[in-house]
């Protein structure tokens, strides 16, 4: 028996005769598809922060949220304003544990396996914490404030990089607490992040530099953004995804260093980027945009409701799940489901 989707178009309602990307629903004309889909998006509008799609708003930091991170097990990490780090209980939203110590604004962390996670900041250290015991290593050597920091592969390795506005990226021996390279750059560096063994990208200016951490060797450039580049990711085998000041998105093929794909829609800055299989979640200050991977379309909006307290900026977004993304909006987290 035909499925009922597959017999009545969701725009007109009338004989479907076009598939839409998602392959949810079916549209007689591209017309009605984008009539359809101006709907949708509308919808989730009005939704977002106060209902579906979202499934929880956790409380509890008293500065914006800046940094999150999965930590598998059914945890995740935030890092904020307040100079703490919060690790949630994603299936209950409680709090289980609260990291005290830098002095500075946290800008960002990452998971470096084995129950450790590395945290950046504004008081120009790096810490590396072990989210069981709450004990931390300090490691110094950057000047200026931290933005980024993240694992290098192979996984295991036990190397991370960091990124500062002293306008270096530094590689880091987890296990010494050593720097072990630097890679000078000629403007601050907002992130970093891997793409490769040994093949890290930063965001420099408005530029992404890719570099080989072995030799320390900067290998290609990727130029094209119109403003400052903030946030980098890897999108798939080959490729990178790069957001901006100049309320862009582009994907970046590594081996050839072209842009294959330019991705409009963001009305502010890009600063945040995070995947989940063939999707791509990009933050700006008042909405989160889902995009396939594959196309230029962005197939979900979840935004800040016009007259919603201007305080809650979106900062930073992060997977934690099939579907599930929780982000920072203000000083809350929220977990929200997009599909």
């Amino acid at each position: 028996m035909a499925s009922p989707l597959s017999s009545v178009c969701a725009g007109c309602r009338e004989t479907a005769l076009f598939q839409c990307s998602c392959e949810t629903q079916k549209y007689c004309s591209k017309k009605c598809q984008e009539a359809d889909w101006g709907a949708h998006r509308v919808d989730h509008r009005a939704h977002f922060l106060r209902g579906s799609p979202l499934l929880r708003v956790l409380k509890g930091h008293g500065g914006t949220v800046s940094g999150l991170c999965s930590l598998g097990k059914g945890l995740f990490a935030s890092a904020a304003e307040d100079n703490t780090i919060r690790i949630w209980s994603r299936e209950t939203g409680e709090c289980v544990k609260t990291l005290i110590g830098h002095t500075g604004w946290i800008f960002d962390l990452c998971f470096l396996g084995n129950d450790l996670i590395a945290s950046g900041s504004s008081d120009e250290t790096i810490r590396i914490w072990n989210i069981d015991s709450g004990d931390c290593k300090i490691l110094l050597g950057h000047t200026d404030w931290v933005h980024g920091v993240c694992p290098l592969l192979p996984s295991g390795g036990g190397l991370f990089a960091s990124a500062s506005r002293d306008r270096t990226v530094r590689i880091w021996d987890v296990d010494r607490g050593e720097c072990i390279k630097k890679l000078a750059h000629d403007e601050w560096v907002e992130q970093v992040c891997a793409f490769g063994d040994n093949r890290i990208a930063s965001a420099s200016a408005n530029a992404v530099s890719l570099w080989n951490t072995e030799s320390g060797e900067c290998i290609n450039t990727l130029e094209g953004h119109e403003g400052a580049v903030l946030s980098v990711c890897v999108f798939g085998d080959g490729h990178l995804a790069s957001g901006s000041r100049d309320n862009t998105i582009r994907i970046w093929d590594v081996e050839s260093g072209e842009c294959v794909v330019k991705l409009f829609g963001h009305s502010t800055p890009v600063h945040s980027l995070c995947v989940f299989r063939e999707f791509l979640a990009s933050t700006s200050n008042d909405e989160i945009r889902i995009w396939r991977k594959g196309s230029s379309e962005c197939i979900n909006i979840l935004a800040n409701p016009p007259g919603e307290d201007p305080d809650k900026i979106l900062e930073t977004g992060c997977w934690i799940g099939s579907y599930t993304l929780v982000a920072g909006v203000g000083r809350d987290i929220e977990i929200l489901e997009f599909l």
